[in-house]
């Protein structure tokens, strides 16, 4: 159970690590 949690966590937090990765990606392509 407490491992299940810390995997969600754990993908939440990537998500929102490569969402900025890509938004930074896509900012640096647009200049």
């Amino acid at each position: 159970m407490l491992q299940e949690e810390g995997q969600n966590k754990f993908f939440s937090l990537l998500g929102e690590q490569t969402i900025k990765l890509l938004s930074l990606l896509r900012f640096i392509g647009t200049q």
